[in-house]
């Protein structure tokens, strides 16, 4: 239990959400001026103000756990998120490139996919971002890393062991996830 807890820590969206970020700046092939815009301002909108807000609800009791185990937990961090990514996008394509905002709808499409599920039935958000996180690190290092697939079954089992999600959750998770992050590489930005 104490290793599911650890493995669901550090490769679930409170590290790997930041790490994600990053990759994509880093891969983004922004000049100086664009990081310097870019690096702080999505840092802050899309790491420090979703972080910061979900600290203060669990504080508050606004929330359970910082996992939002309860479906109906995710509804304002969700909408939230989606405020802040939204907010991005003008950012990103005013400041950035094509290919960084292309990432950005990719994002923005699969949050928007995510939360509209969630209003219906609880899907893993622990096991989203850990295949798109193996996805794009393949696609940015040429699948130089397909061995990290092995972050797949570990949150896999980590969740289910916890019990914070059934298998059905975890496999729609990956399934959603993974198809949609596979065809908008391939199809939008030319995999």
């Amino acid at each position: 239990m104490l290793l599911a807890k650890f493995l669901s820590l550090i490769i679930g969206p409170i590290l790997l959400w930041p790490l994600t970020l990053w990759l994509i700046l880093e891969n983004a092939h922004l000049n100086y001026q664009q990081s310097v815009i870019l690096y702080p301002t999505l840092s802050f909108l899309l790491i420090i103000v979703p972080f910061s807000a979900i600290l203060l609800m669990l504080r508050r009791h606004a929330v359970n756990d910082l996992d939002l185990t309860k479906r109906e937990d995710r509804y304002r961090p969700l909408f939230l998120v989606a405020g802040c990514l939204l907010l991005t996008l003008p950012i990103v394509y005013f400041f950035g490139n094509s290919f960084l905002f292309f990432l950005f709808l990719l994002f923005f499409l699969l949050l928007c996919l995510n939360a509209f599920i969630t209003i219906f039935w609880k899907i893993s958000f622990h096991m989203a971002i850990n295949t798109i996180f193996v996805i794009l690190i393949n696609y940015f290092y040429h699948w130089s890393f397909v061995y990290l697939i092995i972050f797949l079954p570990l949150i896999f089992w980590s969740r289910l062991t916890l019990k914070k999600h059934t298998v059905n959750q975890l496999i729609g998770a990956l399934i959603l996830n993974g198809a949609i992050t596979i065809l908008f590489l391939k199809y939008v930005t030319g995999l």
